[in-house]
């Protein structure tokens, strides 16, 4: 799928995880942001927060829910039930001065009490490399495979989507039933740094998502392939402030029952310039906007040919986040424009959202940390006459988080999503869900790997 710019923040959702995610792999401490991201995204994590280093991790947790709406269905066929989550996640850090390493494997597997024909187990396996070749020279890999069943699991979140420039492999602002889907994202990375203020890099990937043969309500889902590539420019003009240029090609296919006169390929080419600024050491902000031409080629599927007056040529991208991590508390809020796929159920879209996050530690005499996470996102059809189709979405989560004792931490928490559709959808995709939950995780003390 698509490595462009996006800003994709995970929805909070229950997770035995209680401690600060990994910097990129590979990375070095910078003065000043970079413009466009290494493949992490936007995580709340407190002012000198810590991640292990060397060390073997080992979280696990239980969490009993209600869900008002299981099948994410409008109607008749909306259910409600009592929801069991057991959760393991297992990471492994290592940092030398030629190799930083990541690598996280989670299963959550979720079980109903009546709806038991739709008990699953969703899965995520995330590698992180990062190799200094020399004093000017590094590289990075990246993999991230998923297979998943619900819609809202963070698999699809947490994969190789970042900041800015980083691959949005995935659309996930566009919700469907919980229907089976599988996925691999890889992306390669070679920097050059050419002077203490100049670098140039390259990057390459490939990724899919697919769904095989499933259908819903008598429906085929898309499945979607991409490669790209690209190189950017980064230049610090100051030392808290990096003026970015990217240019990034991809190429996209649908295959599947596409809606009437919905290309299946899209060539995305992209000129995009950013920048970093660091106004305050705990303060971050990164900008970027630029123009995307693309081409798209008919369906061999529709039923009538793909008119060029029908899709725009050039379509504006642009973004921005800012983000703060002070004492107790971290919050982050970003907005971006770009082009994306149709989440299976939709051809090729425009994508804007809107995200704001917070996380924080009350100010009261026992330790009570709080998260907060909003999302709201468009989808428009890039064929704007015959077969057009838009969708609209809005989720977030609120948790409260205690810990009990060393190792047990207990969570209170509540998601919601809402969606509607309107043009040329396979089926009703509009719905709202409600879920609250109540879960306890045990965090192991991490194995060191050195001697």
């Amino acid at each position: 799928m698509n490595y462009r710019v996006s800003i994709l923040i995970a929805m909070i959702v229950f997770s035995p995880l209680a401690r600060p995610q990994a910097a990129p792999a590979g990375s070095s401490a910078q003065q000043a942001p970079l413009p466009f991201s290494g493949g992490q995204q936007t995580n709340l994590q407190y002012a000198g927060e810590r991640f292990p280093a060397n060390a073997f991790v080992l979280d696990a947790g239980y969490q009993a829910s209600y869900d008002d709406n299981v099948l994410v269905s409008s109607g008749a066929a909306r259910q409600g039930d009592q929801v069991h989550d057991f959760i393991t996640d297992l990471s492994l850090f290592h940092r030398s001065p030629r190799l930083n390493a990541v690598i996280d494997y989670s299963q959550a597997d979720e079980l109903y009490g009546s709806l038991t024909a739709y008990n699953h187990i969703d899965q995520r396996l995330v590698t992180d490399l990062g190799f200094q070749l020399s004093p000017h020279w590094s590289s990075s890999f990246r993999d991230v495979f998923f297979d998943q069943t619900s819609p809202f699991y963070q698999g699809l979140n947490d994969a190789a989507t970042g900041e800015l420039g980083s691959p949005s492999p995935v659309n996930t602002s566009i919700y469907i039933p919980p229907v089976d889907q599988k996925g691999n994202i890889v992306r390669g990375d070679l920097l050059w740094q050419a002077t203490v203020r100049t670098s140039l890099s390259a990057f390459g990937g490939t990724d899919y998502r697919s769904f095989g043969a499933r259908q819903l309500e008598g429906h085929s889902l898309m499945n979607t392939t991409g490669d790209s590539t690209g190189a950017q420019y980064a230049w610090r003009m100051t030392e808290h402030s990096t003026l970015g240029l990217l240019y990034t090609f991809q190429r996209l296919s649908i295959s599947g029952a596409l809606p009437v006169n919905s290309p299946s390929r899209l060539d995305n080419q992209s000129a995009l310039s950013s920048l970093g600024w660091q106004p305050r050491p705990t303060i971050e902000i990164t900008l970027f906007a630029g123009p995307a031409f693309i081409k798209q080629n008919a369906s061999n599927t529709s039923a009538d040919a793909l008119h060029p007056q029908d899709s725009s040529p050039i379509i504006g991208e642009w973004g921005s986040t800012i983000s703060q991590k002070v004492g107790r508390a971290s919050w982050f809020l970003s907005a971006d424009r770009i082009v994306n796929d149709g989440g299976g159920i939709m051809g090729f879209v425009v994508n804007s959202s809107f995200d704001v996050g917070l996380r924080w530690q009350l100010p009261i005499r026992t330790r009570w940390d709080a998260t907060w996470n909003i999302q709201a996102a468009q989808n428009s059809s890039l064929v704007k006459d015959n077969g057009a189709y838009n969708s609209n979405s809005q989720s977030g989560s609120f948790g409260l988080e205690h810990p009990l004792g060393n190792k047990l931490i207990a969570r209170l928490g509540y998601n919601f999503a809402r969606q509607s559709s309107s043009g040329t959808v396979p089926f009703d995709s509009d719905f709202h869900r409600n879920r609250i939950s109540l879960g306890i995780s045990v965090h192991w003390n991490a194995i060191s790997l050195t001697h």
